[in-house]
């Protein structure tokens, strides 16, 4: 995905390393990287976090594994995406 891909819908995955925008919530079962230029705004669970300066990140994070069990996030998003990826050529 380059700088200006977009997905607003919500992702599950192992691992995002992302400098484009997301709207939605994200689970993964390794790590997520928010790099400089990138903006993410919804729910994140994840063992493993980094976000560079000049990112933007609002919502609410779980560091966790994702076997761990809690009553504050879902292992998986509440609701499956409803619209698609949009990516910069």
């Amino acid at each position: 995905m380059g700088k200006k891909g977009r997905v607003k819908g919500n992702i599950s995955a192992e691992f995002l390393s992302w400098p484009g925008e997301v709207e939605g919530d994200v689970v993964l079962s390794r790590s997520l990287d928010i790099l400089s230029k990138g903006r993410l705004s919804g729910d994140v669970r994840t063992p493993k976090l980094r976000v560079e300066d000049g990112a933007f990140f609002e919502g609410r994070c779980l560091i966790a594994s994702a076997d761990m069990k809690s009553s504050y996030m879902p292992a998986e998003p509440a609701v499956k995406p409803k619209s698609g990826i949009e990516e910069d050529q």
